[in-house]
Parts: C-alpha cells; structure tokens; sequence
C-alpha cells in the first residue's frame, strides 16, 4: 500500500513548464544559428587566403627560378587539390621577359588573358578553364570576380606583376571575393559575409 501512495504523489510536469522550455529553446536557438551561419562563413573565407598564398608561393618560385612571373597556373606549377570552395582566377603575363622560351610549363597567352578553375568550360569570368585535380563546390561556380578588375576585364599582366583573385557564395547574398598582387597585398575587394 505505501508503494501505491508513493507513486500517487510523485507528479510529472505541467504543460505549461514544458511549454516554457520549449519557448526557451527557441530563442536560444534563434540567436544561435544566425552566428553559427556567420561563424562558417568566416571559417570558409580562410581557404581563399590559403589558395591566394599557394598561388602566390607558386609565382614566386617561378619567379627565383625564371626571373619572371608566368601568371598562369601551369607556368607557376599552381595546381590545387581536392574541392575548392572559391574559384581561383589569375591575370595571364605574358609581357614578362621569358615566357614560354625559358619556362616549359608555361602555356603562354590565352585568348581571354585569364585563366580559372572552374571546372566548366568557356567559364563567366575566364573563356578558358584548366582542367586538373580539383572538384570546385557549387558555391564558387555562382561566383562573379567582378571586383578583381585586371582578371574581369582581361587585361595581360605587366612584366614583373600578377594578379589573382578567389571568390565564393559563402552564405551571404552576394559573392566573396580576395585578391593578391605581386607585392603580396591581400584584399577583401567584396565581402560576402551573411
């Protein structure tokens, strides 16, 4: 008989308790994934410095080996791996003394003077994509580089320049997009943070 009582008297809790935790809940989690969505997006924008560096190391050792700056990513020995996130465009040089005569590896000028790594042929930015090993996300391919300027317009690099530019949709309504020069100048020209 005292079991039985015991079990009377123990109580469950109210509607209204967990209504209230379910209201808790809620706004936790309305303040929460809004910087979750941010706190990714932050994350994602350091792989476009990554690339921005590895191409920039890549013009550099071409640059102490040839005395000149291919700009392309076959002159450069560029040749990311894995899936990219951003679409990685360069400026071609061609204007540069040595070129292809010095340096095998360089492809020499293209039609557009601009090169991607976009997987998909005849590219928005570039009309000409270089097929290699990476796997680019669909978040670089809606991706515009307008803001790069020497890569959007197509303009051949001077002798002793490059320019490069990674750009994504990361989250926000519009793209994100860094660019890096010879001198090593890395810049957020469009920020695409949610």
């Amino acid at each position: 008989m005292k079991a039985v009582r015991m079990l009377k008297t123990q109580a469950g809790f109210s509607l209204i308790e967990l209504m209230i935790v379910v209201a808790i809940i809620g706004i936790l989690a309305t303040v929460a994934i809004p910087n979750f969505t941010r706190f990714q997006a932050k994350a994602r924008q350091s792989s476009a410095k990554s690339l921005l560096a590895g191409y920039f190391s890549a013009q550099k050792a071409t640059y102490s080996e040839f005395t000149y700056f291919p700009g392309n990513f076959s002159g450069a020995g560029f040749k990311p791996e894995g899936q990219l996130v951003y679409r990685v465009t360069a400026v071609d040089n061609t204007a540069a003394a040595g070129s292809a005569t010095t340096n095998p590896a360089d492809i020499g000028s293209v039609s557009t003077s601009c090169i991607s790594t976009s997987v998909t042929p005849s590219a928005t930015v570039c009309g000409n994509s270089y097929l290699a090993s990476w796997v680019e996300l669909a978040s670089g391919s809606g991706a515009t580089l307008t803001s790069c300027t020497a890569v959007a317009t197509g303009a051949i690099g001077a002798a002793g320049t490059f320019t490069a530019c990674a750009g994504a949709l990361i989250g926000g309504a519009q793209s994100d997009v860094w660019s890096i020069t010879h001198l090593k100048v890395v810049t957020n020209t469009l920020d695409g943070l949610p």
